[in-house]
């Protein structure tokens, strides 16, 4: 079942509270209010709680009080449902200044707007992976700042966000060391390549490249999972990232490409520039992809097609947000699994096809996700250790 949501950043309501909206998100606004009778309703409900409750600092409110409150008033329950939806949307917005994450408002018949059971907080992921040098030293990455020195000269200069290369030109031999890295569930991690361009690594990826580039063509190699890239531009080198399904080139420009061993196919998504798919098994001619398209390559049949598609929901994860348009809980669950750390379990097999719409933040704990999901749906979600069972 689809359900139509129309979504709105909450700090926006925040903002408007305290009168510092700018121009532009001021017509954002209006826009959103005018567009449906919910919103404006949901807007001044929101606005009550910021002017007469002081709802204005998250980090000052009392999150269990707070969602014990939402609580009680959703399960009183109610007749219409637009007092339903008054109410809920009253006592949800109360709790989602929390975090300032996107608000999401449903047009759509409900039984009964439900409470999320409560749940052992699971916190979201976090900057970390393991580096392996050319020699088979491992090195934690994420635990400070440091400076290591690879054979060549190459300096990997540390920090707690991201490791950033620098080639010793002088030093560098012909052929290229290789450095791999490795973000596992509930990770992720920034690298800076020798030639300037840089790389965002989601969890459960692997990824292996040369410190440093003195060959005529760039190239880097994912062996699974999921990276972006922001190709600094050099009209002599191509920079190429191979991939098991086929090989992307480029000379300057912003990408990301999603290979998951236990996903059926390679995505590669496309922001600016142009991009050359080659190498493909049964394509013998190169395939030009343009910005806002996909080039989705099935690992089970070998098929490829391109479809046009908003390059910003797909690069929303390296900007610490999660973007949903109709995606299905199934295809929702499995990101949330690889960032959080959990596994997930459907005892109701028709959930997995339930498609939402919506932003939620990376950075929030899951039980902040599981809620939002479960007010706008029939799902219900139990949390036991690190496991979520989907009824």
């Amino acid at each position: 079942m689809k359900k139509d949501i129309v979504s709105i950043d909450i700090e926006l309501i925040r903002k408007k509270a305290r009168h510092e909206l700018s121009h532009e998100e001021e017509q954002h606004l209006e826009a959103w209010l005018s567009s449906d009778k919910a919103n404006k309703a949901y807007y001044e409900k929101a606005q009550f709680y910021y002017k007469t409750k002081g709802v204005f600092n998250a980090q000052k409110i009392d999150r269990e009080h707070a969602w014990n409150m939402v609580a009680r008033r959703l399960k009183r329950g109610t007749n219409s449902l637009v007092k339903r939806w008054t109410v809920a949307a009253a006592s949800v917005a109360a709790v989602v200044a929390l975090v300032t994450l996107v608000t999401l408002v449903v047009k759509q018949p409900a039984e009964q707007v439900q409470v999320a059971q409560k749940v052992t907080a699971i916190e979201p992921g976090h900057r970390s992976a393991e580096l392996i040098l050319s020699n088979g030293q491992r090195v934690r990455l994420g635990q400070g700042s440091q400076e290591l020195v690879e054979e060549n000269g190459t300096t990997i200069n540390l920090a707690s966000e991201e490791a950033i290369y620098k080639a010793d030109d002088q030093k560098a031999s012909a052929d290229d060391l290789q450095n791999t890295i490795r973000v596992d569930r509930g990770e992720e991690f920034t690298l800076v390549l020798a030639d300037g361009t840089k790389v965002w690594i989601n969890s459960m990826s692997e990824l292996r490249f040369p410190v440093n580039f003195s060959k005529a063509v760039r190239e880097v190699e994912i062996l699974s999972g999921e990276a972006c890239f922001a190709v600094a531009h050099d009209q002599q080198r191509p920079f190429i990232v191979k991939t098991p399904g086929h090989d992307v080139e480029v000379l300057g420009t912003t990408f990301n490409v999603s290979c998951y061993k236990n996903d059926e196919a390679i995505e590669t998504t496309l922001v600016e520039g142009l991009i050359k798919i080659s190498n493909q098994k049964g394509i013998p001619e190169p395939i030009i992809i343009e910005p806002n398209q996909q080039y989705v390559f099935s690992k089970t049949t070998l098929d490829a097609n391109v479809r046009k598609v908003n390059a910003s929901v797909y690069m929303a994860w390296t900007q610490g947000r999660f973007i949903f348009e109709d995606d299905s809980l199934e295809s929702i669950f499995k990101k949330l699994e690889r960032w959080y750390d959990i596994d997930v379990f459907f005892i109701n097999n028709e959930k997995r096809n339930e498609s939402f719409s919506g932003r939620l933040p990376r950075f929030e704990n899951i039980d902040v996700i599981l809620n939002m999901i479960e007010k706008v749906s029939d799902v219900e979600f139990n949390l036991q250790d690190n496991t979520v069972t989907i009824k």
